[in-house]
């Protein structure tokens, strides 16, 4: 696989895990998260470390790139599979 794939494929990767992460957990699970979890585990939004979150979101997009590139798949349904492993294993 192309360098430029990957590269391009690690930045959507990690803007589509930023805005999901945001939509899952800061919109769909708030008042679940905010209710059922730790008290000071959520920060007010002046004291979130933004650049730690982008970077990390980045990282993981990049590493999903990089499996896929690995992997060489060619179809979507195959993609669809491979992802489904790979993120039940992350989670």
């Amino acid at each position: 696989m192309k360098t430029t794939k990957i590269v391009i494929g690690g930045i959507v990767g990690g803007i589509s895990f930023f805005f999901l992460g945001w939509l899952i957990y800061g919109v769909l699970l708030m008042d679940f998260m905010s209710e059922f979890s730790n008290t000071t585990f959520n920060r007010p939004e002046e004291e979130m470390v933004w650049w730690a979150m982008i970077l990390s979101n980045m990282a993981s997009g990049f590493i999903f790139s990089i499996i896929f590139g690995w992997l060489n798949n060619k179809t979507i349904i195959g993609g669809v599979k491979i992802a489904a492993i790979i993120g039940g294993l992350f989670a």
